[in-house]
């Protein structure tokens, strides 16, 4: 049975969004749509990739997330508009990091997702998972650049947009080094007794990480 989704992050990835998934999947008790979804589920899979691709003409928003409470991450942040109109009554969290502390981030992101360019060869699902990503996210919202001043550019006009567009009673401008007191205070949920998750700490290997997934939808076509 669907809930509803109770929560529309809208941050770009790699300010937070995993913490912020594992503490809203605390807090509202259920599952928190991320990116890996796309690589763990293959109907997920298709689903982003013939959208990205024009096949399917409009996301079926609340077959997508039928299972979710919350969602947060690429690509899902860019539609933050759509997910409003589908989930009336859900809130918007924007995660927000320093922007060159983001691009630093981004960028390493980006280096290791050459372990998936790399890998394609032998995956057909990496090859559309690789192209569905470069449509929505590389060149659709960072317009095929990768540099430094292009990428943060377009990091602070979609904050600004979201902070224009939503209104501000349904709207929460969050860190994660503001930990659980905003969030449950704008949830109107009790703070839990437990540290704040950090997860994907700096240090962490991007490139482990990218193999990982690439391990994943070979062997999850």
């Amino acid at each position: 049975m669907n809930r509803g989704i109770r929560v529309i992050g809208a941050g770009f990835g790699r300010t937070g969004t995993s913490s912020l998934k594992d503490a809203l999947e605390w807090l509202l008790g259920g599952r928190c749509y991320h990116m890996e979804e796309i690589i763990l589920h293959k109907a997920d899979h298709w689903a982003w990739y013939n959208f990205a691709t024009g096949t399917t003409p409009a996301m079926d928003w609340q077959a997508l997330l039928n299972d979710y409470v919350a969602c947060v991450d690429f690509p899902i942040c860019i539609y933050y508009r759509e997910l409003m109109d589908a989930f009336p009554e859900a809130k918007v969290v924007l995660s927000l990091r320093e922007p060159e502390s983001w691009w630093r981030s981004w960028r390493g992101l980006m280096r290791a997702a050459r372990v998936l360019r790399g890998l394609g060869f032998i995956s057909p699902r990496i090859r559309r998972h690789i192209r569905m990503a470069e449509t929505i996210i590389f060149d659709g919202v960072f317009e095929g650049s990768e540099t430094l001043a292009d990428n943060i550019a377009a990091y602070e006009r979609h904050n600004a947009e979201v902070m224009a567009t939503v209104p501000p009673e349904r709207l929460l401008v969050w860190q994660t080094s503001d930990g659980w007191q905003p969030l449950c205070e704008f949830l109107d949920l009790p703070i839990p007794d437990r540290p704040f998750p950090h997860l994907n700490a700096a240090g962490s290997s991007l490139n482990a990480k990218m193999r990982e997934y690439a391990a994943r939808m070979v062997f999850n076509r």
